[in-house]
């Protein structure tokens, strides 16, 4: 005997409404780090102007410090320095996004289309967020090429001139550690002194692979982990992240990644982005939402003029 047929229009058949699964499938997101590491100025806002300005201090006398240098001749004045300031700016601005469905659609659908386009609206936000923080970490013009696993070198030039080889070791983060530190005197990031290093999956794969990360991990877990947190090492506080919008590799070998202390990256914001609504005309037939802010991003620390740097990032040619 024939089976029923479930599902048909035909005549004499047993007849169906199919349903629709309530259970969606949504498409996998990258893990967005980077904007928790961005200084949001809390003196600027609405009716400031287009750019956020501030002041870089550089310090007393920067020359060699030395005791010849202060020592004074009984009869001679103590000797008088001054203290330059320079003036930067980071630019604001106004970014949006948005998505639109008709009053029919609103009404037939299984879902409220208002919350599933919100949901949406956020996820790009955000990664919009990350991007824009990545974009200015990744502009640092200080940079390391791991050239084996156990070595390195460093340049200050726009165009890196040598092709990293290497993926990411112990040796090359005990290098950058001690290059942001003892050469940059970058300031650590937390208060138990350690920095940030933000790696991408591949150069994550290189440290995970390394022995002696594997040794050294049994004594140096972190008590609280940051967002991505994979692990404390070496004076960082290593994350991960797979947005490789954000992040990518610098080479066929060597996964890309940023490192620095303080004061890194600014983030002046003058509205923070938010969900606006709106139904448009024909008696709102047709609904609109959108995020919408006015916000910046930049280096605090620019090495063209401010001859500093807090941020080392991987690169090659």
């Amino acid at each position: 005997m024939a089976m029923t047929s479930w599902v048909t229009w035909a005549a004499g058949k047993a007849w169906a409404s199919p349903a629709l699964s309530s259970r969606i499938h949504k498409e996998a997101l990258p893990a967005l780090k980077f904007d928790q590491f961005c200084d949001v100025p809390d003196d600027f806002g609405p009716g400031q102007g287009s750019a956020y300005y501030y002041a870089i201090e550089q310090a007393l006398n920067p020359g060699p410090v030395t005791i010849a240098g202060v020592t004074l001749a009984e009869a001679n004045p103590i000797p008088l320095d001054t203290i330059d300031h320079l003036r930067d700016s980071v630019d604001v601005l106004e970014v949006g996004r948005g998505s639109s469905w008709s009053k029919k659609m609103q009404v037939l659908s299984k879902w409220a289309m208002d919350n599933k386009t919100r949901d949406k609206l956020k996820d790009h936000l955000v990664k919009i967020l990350d991007l824009g923080a990545a974009t200015q970490f990744l502009l640092a013009h200080t940079y390391y090429i791991p050239t084996g696993v156990a070595a390195g070198t460093y340049g200050n030039d726009a165009t890196p001139a040598v092709a990293a080889t290497a993926n990411l070791t112990l040796y090359h983060l005990r290098e950058i550690h001690d290059y942001l530190a003892g050469t940059l005197k970058v300031p650590p990031w937390d208060d138990d002194g350690n920095y940030i290093a933000i790696v991408n999956t591949l150069a994550a794969r290189g440290l995970k692979n390394d022995a002696d990360v594997e040794l050294v991990q049994l004594y140096a877990e972190p008590k609280r982990r940051l967002n991505g947190e994979i692990f404390k090492i070496e004076g960082f506080r290593v994350i991960e992240s797979n947005n490789t919008a954000s992040l990518a590799d610098v080479s066929a070998t060597t996964g890309g990644g940023v490192f620095f202390g303080k004061d890194a990256v600014q983030k002046p914001v003058v509205v923070a982005p938010t969900i606006l609504a709106e139904s448009t005309g024909d008696f709102g037939r047709v609904l609109r939402l959108a995020w919408w802010g006015i916000l910046g991003w930049g280096l605090t620390w620019k090495y063209t003029s401010h001859t500093g740097s807090r941020i080392i990032r991987l690169a090659s040619t």
